[in-house]
C-alpha cells in the first residue's frame, strides 16, 4: 500500500510540474501572438 502511495505523491508532483510548464508556454505563446486551440482532453479508461 505505500508503494502506492509514493506512486500517487509522485505523479501529483509531475503534474503540478507539467501543469506549470503549460502556463509558461502558454504565456510565451500569447506574448509571440501565437494561439492555438485547445486540445480536448483524452478520456482516460
Amino acid at each position: 500500500m505505500n508503494e502506492l502511495k509514493q506512486s500517487n505523491e509522485a505523479l501529483r508532483k509531475e503534474n503540478e510540474r507539467l501543469a506549470e510548464l503549460e502556463s509558461k508556454i502558454d504565456g510565451s505563446f500569447s506574448k509571440h501572438g501565437i494561439y492555438s486551440t485547445p486540445v480536448p482532453e483524452s478520456k482516460q479508461p
